[in-house]
């Protein structure tokens, strides 16, 4: 059975009419202490020294999601723009589910 609530895996699938992305709060915390932006490292050391450490998950994650949803001056947005990433990778690996429409635009 899989994990729910805080410490579901990062997890993606369509169901009905949605595309469901879904993260525990224990597992976002978790692979923010552990990335590399994180996690440098030093070279006196040898060694890998984490930077940060989460000290309220639940705050965390609602810092991380006002982030996600924070519009710059065009309107744009971290999640915008990762959806945007996301449909180019599609298109450009082959998506079925979409079809040029032919000659292209000039304006």
């Amino acid at each position: 059975m899989a994990k729910r609530g805080k410490n579901r895996p990062l997890t993606v699938e369509v169901k009905g009419n949605e595309l469901i992305i879904k993260i525990g709060i224990n597992t976002l915390s978790w692979a923010f202490e552990h990335s590399d932006d994180n996690n440098p490292w030093y070279e006196k050391q040898h060694k890998f020294i984490r930077t940060w450490k989460v000290t309220d998950i639940a705050q965390f994650a609602k810092d991380v999601m006002y982030e996600l949803l924070s519009e710059e001056e065009d309107g744009s947005s971290s999640l915008s723009n990762f959806f945007d990433r996301a449909c180019q990778d599609a298109l450009n690996e082959g998506s079925i589910g979409i079809d040029s429409c032919g000659k292209e635009s000039e304006g």
